[in-house]
């Protein structure tokens, strides 16, 4: 590729730098292919590459192919027209398994809980280098699904239940993943995907059947951040919604998504989740991937049997183009073979970011930091999280670590050779089989394989059929009787749990049962299939052909302590889910109370003799599957009463994505929510619990402090309703935190909340409406004894309207770090949306017609959307406005006037201080104004205002001069001076067809330096009479070096190269 270099001289307000900048330069392919010169606009080479294309090239870019190597998402390239191959990779948000290592970062709930959107920034640039160094072009994640059910297993992946923080998190990601101009983001799942149950049940998957405005404000609301940052991908779901699946969903994909939000880059399926050609096509997906069953030969013989036009593939394969040009995937090459990470680098930021993540739930008494009153002597780590960097199980979070250090090891280290470090595991890691509702696992350490009393464990045998025929395949002794098979089972899970294996359809374990002390027991299986459970001679227990997941208890047995009784399960996986579920079945128990496992008897002892207990418990969280309870699996919670009655001053370290329920709060001095910390969880958790660090991070979701909490909402446990295919969201717009602060529900911990060991006040609360931009401004004040960060909320309340809103909903946030005595005052950019509601205008069919079309005729064509005049509403009148350190800890309120009016898709991210206009293409014409020039470029035409005159000095007249509402101006050609900076920054802001024409006098476009994704100075550069004036500002951390220089105008963005050479005050 040439390239032209144009030093531009900047003037900065107190230093100046030398910027130079890289353009692209118009050059033809060597082969005569016009399409691989990168000085065209992307639009421009899709005009002359999509010609050339046969319909078989077409039909094939749309089409997924077989990954070459760990992968499910792969486009071959087309070497005969230079289309390079499609490499995409899964991220959680660390790059997930590559032979290569790769950093495991903490996941996304964790990155919410920070609430820092320049750590998104961070994170993404990383990420993004961490996915071409291995090879790949386009990163699959973020999630930006709401957590609205808490027992969906894969939490973990989003940032939370609230749409304005997941969007904004989002958006920051997308932004700093693509800056380079060399990285496509999709993001996913495209919408309403809120569970795994019944996900991929065949045909009749999961139904989200949801109201129109509730699916604008809080489903589809996290997307329209990322689409103003100029989303490269979409990744339709599983589900369907009303009663279509997503990815043939017309209506959300072509009227909501493309129209209403203004995607322009391509929508891809989840792995398998099409199942109708023309459904597919027409309603706006553009690439199958995993199983084929729309595209490849289907749409071939579909287009040939003129069922399909190539009108139609031209339309899909256009908007896979236009990415492949925009995000550099023709321009910037992949490396031939995979590249080493920056291991240090990238780990010093995975630590950070869990620094600020970790979530201080409780801290009676101050037991927090264990630096006061003084270092402990002696500390017991409990608990088998604390032997591994916990991950959540799905396909995007396994990965292959630069390497991890867990909690026991950072504490080790932490601590130092002073400190006696001991542990105890406790209690059994959980596994897939956990999943399921019912008593909890009974402890390997009661159990012992026939003939080998003293040995724990039991004897496994597997079969390769479910009829127990012929000799086992696998005999072994495995930990408990715990059987779990499937695609995804074992992607993430603790190096100690034991898998079924891959070809196992049936499985006899055998052996025997000690209780710890005599009393009343009651032993149980959970699972589906069929199983039966013969004790001490006696089938017990037994179900058969069952497909929904369920607990089978049995009738209470008198047991002796210390006797061992004989025990035999047999299961087979007769009645499987889906290809991703075949069977589970664990045996479980109900002990007496008192009755401890051996495992729990040896870490109460050290427990006791130790100065504090940390005990680290977990989950099993997994793509696939729910969970069918809130409470901790493998007798956690058991351990964690008996250790804090042996040792009150205990903490309690949660490794977890979702919420848990916490029937021992009342007994340990202290808890931290850690979520899914990456691999620099140890050494994080060290930092704060010791006081290296104080904890700053606040739950983006809520905890709840009962299982049937939730269903006081009207969200149902998935796992527990495995057969009701179509889920009513009757909550409506009353999700999480909005609908338990309307019911006044007293949670275990409300959103938003986490505690500090120093303490801030918050005074003088203000609010203004300047030009319909509603802020609040307010003081904090450090309280406390030491440094630490405040995340203080802002929720709008009830709106002045007839229409039910809700008590509470996040407006706005900041984050502050203050010293001992500190004072700040701060103000909050409120979000126009969080003021106002989803009018749905005339029509509230929100899909369902596409539903019903599909329900009688699967293989037919929907019914055109009608759906077109919805809005966002801000009412006329006051509402209040709450200041608060979590949803339910209001420290001020003041009042604001609304003025009535809409709010734009893009304005969320106004609260970041930016500029949240509109960008989807409306506006009014302006004037051309022409200056002297030799080069030229070609101006696209205006979208409202009348034609106007031709521009002084300028070959031929751009737009109309602004005015009401009319038809667009003709197309106009704007010339610019040919000095560097002035051709490079005047093209970009003026003349480049890609972006809207200038006003006749000046043309403003706001400028960000950007190094590795992070911003480190920000400007404008004004175009005017010709002449380009350029500042930039916080320019502290500008050094001389290679840099990126983000140019955006009119809502576009455009990247180039930079490089500031010196500092200087030279003027342009």
């Amino acid at each position: 590729m040439i390239t032209r270099r144009a030093r531009a001289r900047v003037g900065l307000s107190g230093v100046a730098v030398a910027v130079l900048l890289t353009v692209p330069v118009g050059v033809a392919g060597a082969q005569g292919q016009p399409w691989l010169d990168p000085s065209l606009s992307p639009e421009e080479r899709v005009d002359a590459l999509l010609p050339q294309m046969t319909l078989e090239e077409k039909v094939a870019l749309m089409t997924g192919d077989p990954p070459p190597g760990t992968g499910a998402y792969f486009n071959a390239a087309i070497p005969r027209l230079g289309i390079p191959e499609l490499r995409t990779v899964d991220i959680g948000p660390g790059v997930r398994f590559v032979q290569s290592p790769t950093t495991a970062f903490p996941m996304d709930i964790a990155l919410a809980a920070t609430w820092n959107s320049r750590l998104a920034e961070r994170l993404a640039a990383a990420v993004a280098d961490e996915a071409r160094a291995t090879r790949h072009n386009m990163v699959l994640g973020p999630n930006v699904d709401i957590a609205r059910n808490p027992f969906w297993s894969r939490i973990g992946e989003t940032f939370g239940e609230d749409p304005l923080l997941s969007g904004v998190m989002a958006a920051r990601f997308v932004r700093a993943a693509q800056a380079d101009g060399d990285m496509a983001v999709n993001l996913k799942h495209y919408n309403a995907y809120t569970q795994e149950t019944n996900r991929r049940r065949g045909v009749n998957t999961q139904s989200s059947d949801v109201d129109e405005r509730t699916l604008q404000e809080i489903y589809t609301r996290p997307w329209a951040p990322s689409v103003r940052e100029q989303l490269a991908s979409v990744m339709c779901a599983y589900n369907r919604i009303n009663g279509e699946h997503a990815c043939e969903h017309g209506y959300l994909q072509e009227q909501v998504l493309r129209r209403q939000l203004g995607f322009d880059g391509f929508i891809l399926t989840d792995f398998g989740a099409s199942y109708h050609t023309v459904d597919s096509i027409e309603d706006g997906m553009d690439l199958e991937t995993g199983t084929i069953a729309a595209y490849g030969p289907a749409l071939l013989a579909a287009v040939r049997a003129g069922t399909v036009s190539e009108a139609l593939v031209n339309q899909r394969v256009r908007n896979i183009l236009r990415i492949y040009f925009r995000n550099g995937i023709f321009d910037h090459p992949l490396p031939a073979t995979n590249q080493p990470v920056a291991t240090q680098e990238h780990g010093g930021m995975a630590r950070e970011i869990e620094q600020e993540a970790i979530t201080l739930l409780k801290n009676r008494n101050a037991a927090l930091p264990l630096q006061r009153p003084r270092q402990p002597q002696s500390i017991a780590v409990i608990g088998e999280g604390a032997t591994w960097a916990a991950q959540q199980c799905c396909a995007a979070a396994i990965q292959n670590p630069t390497y991890t250090i867990s909690p026991l090891q950072g504490i080790r280290q932490r601590a130092g050779s002073g400190v006696s470090v001991g542990f105890e595991r406790g209690s059994d890691p959980p596994n897939p089989a956990d999943l399921a509702p019912g008593p909890d696992a009974i402890p390997s350490s009661v159990l012992s394989p026939p003939g080998a009393a003293g040995q724990t464990g039991v004897r496994a045998e597997y079969w390769t059929n479910t009829t127990f025929a012929g000799t086992p395949f696998i005999t072994r002794v495995d930990p408990r009787p715990a059987f779990d098979r499937g695609a995804i089972a074992g992607f993430a899970i603790h190096p100690e749990a034991v898998l079924a294996p891959t070809t196992a359809q049936s499985v006899r374990y055998s052996g025997t049962i000690t209780p710890p002390q005599s009393g009343t027991y009651q032993l149980s299986l959970s699972g589906f299939g069929t199983g039966r459970l013969i004790f001490d001679g006696r089938q017990i227990v037994s179900f058969t052909n069952q497909i929904a997941p369920r607990a089978y208890v049995s009738a209470p047995q008198q047991l002796v302590g210390g006797r061992a009784y004989t025990f035999r399960v047999e299961y087979a996986t007769t009645t499987p889910r889906d290809s991703l579920d075949p069977g589970s079945v664990r045996l479980g128990w109900v002990a007496p109370a008192g009755a401890l496992s051996p495992d729990i008897q040896a870490a109460v002892s050290l427990a006791s003799r130790s100065d504090v207990a940390v005990v680290v418990a977990g989950l099993y969280e997994a793509e696939s599957r729910d969970r069918g309870e809130l409470d901790l699996p493998t007798e956690q919670d058991e351990l964690i009463d008996a250790v804090s009655r042996a040792n009150p001053r205990t903490v309690v370290v949660l490794q977890s994505g979702g919420p848990v329920t916490m029937p021992w709060i009342n007994q340990v001095d202290g808890i931290m929510q850690l979520y899914y910390g990456g691999g620099e969880q140890g050494r994080a958790l060290a930092d704060v619990l010791f006081g290296d660090v104080n904890p700053s991070g606040k739950l983006p979701i809520s905890y709840p402090r009962y299982d049937f909490q939730p269903q006081a909402l009207g969200i149902q446990n998935p796992l527990l309703t495995s057969e009701v295919f179509d889920v009513p969201f009757t909550e409506g717009v009353f999700v999480g935190y909005r609908g338990y602060e309307r019911d006044r529900t007293a949670l275990q911990f409300p959103f938003g909340y986490g505690l500090s060991y120093t303490s801030f006040g918050y005074t003088d609360a203000t609010a203004s409406n300047q030009d319909g931009q509603v802020s609040v401004s307010f003081t904090l004040r450090n309280t406390g004894e030491r440094s630490g960060a405040e995340i203080a909320q802002v929720y709008a309340g009830t709106l002045p309207t007839s229409v039910a809103t809700p008590p509470k909903q996040l407006a706005g946030w900041t984050k502050v770090q203050l010293a001992p005595g500190e004072s700040r005052t701060v103000t909050v950019p409120l979000a126009c949306k969080s003021l106002a509601y989803w009018d749905p205008g005339a029509n509230t069919d929100a899909g369902n017609s596409e539903g019903q079309a599909h329900a009688t005729n699967p293989n037919g064509t929907d019914p055109p959307s009608t759906n077109t005049d919805g809005n966002w509403v801000t009412p006329n009148g006051r509402v209040t406005l709450y200041v608060a350190s979590s949803v339910s800890d209001v420290r001020l309120t003041t009042t604001a006037s609304l003025r009535g009016g809409t709010c734009s898709e893009g304005s969320d991210l106004a609260i970041l201080g930016e500029d949240g206009g509109d960008d989807n293409g409306t506006g009014v014409g302006t004037t051309g104004a022409g200056v002297q020039n030799t080069a030229t470029a070609v101006a696209p035409q205006g979208t409202a205002g009348a034609p106007g005159s031709t521009g002084p000095q300028s070959q031929t007249g751009a737009v109309g001069p602004a005015g009401v509402q009319g038809p667009p101006g003709p197309a106009g050609r704007a010339t610019c001076r040919p000095t560097g900076a002035t051709r490079v920054l005047c093209t970009l802001l003026f003349a480049d067809g890609s972006w809207s024409t200038a006003p006749a006098s000046t043309r403003t476009a706001t400028l960000r330096l950007l190094h590795r994704g992070r911003t480190v100075a920000t400007g404008h550069a004004v175009l005017q009479a010709g002449k380009v004036n350029v500042r930039l500002k916080r320019t502290r951390a500008v050094r001389p070096g290679s840099y990126r220089l983000q140019i955006t105008v009119a809502g576009k963005n455009r990247t180039v190269a930079a490089t500031v050479a010196r500092a200087s005050r030279v003027r342009l």
